[in-house]
């Protein structure tokens, strides 16, 4: 996963005082649409953890946004969306 990793090491967001975040390094590696997702960082002190999104998926998620602003002329975002999974 180093094509993705950050050239500096993000900080635990939940309580910055732990200081850095480790690299996740799942048992077995990684899958291929682990890969594709990004990059993972967790906390050694707590749960914390942070996606860094791959191009691939920040690229994905601006297409589908895109598409929604054309099929919804003065959409107000995401808060109209009656869905209980936003």
């Amino acid at each position: 996963m180093s094509s993705t990793a950050l050239a500096e090491r993000p900080t635990c967001p939940a309580t910055p005082a732990h200081g850095y975040l480790a690299l996740r390094d799942p048992p077995g590696g990684w899958t291929p649409e682990q890969r594709w997702c990004g990059t993972w960082y967790d906390c050694t002190r707590c749960t914390s953890g942070v996606l860094y999104p791959s191009r691939a998926l920040r690229e994905q998620l601006a297409a589908q946004a895109a598409r929604h602003r054309a099929g919804c002329p003065g959409c107000p975002g995401p808060a109209h969306r009656q869905d209980p999974w936003p």
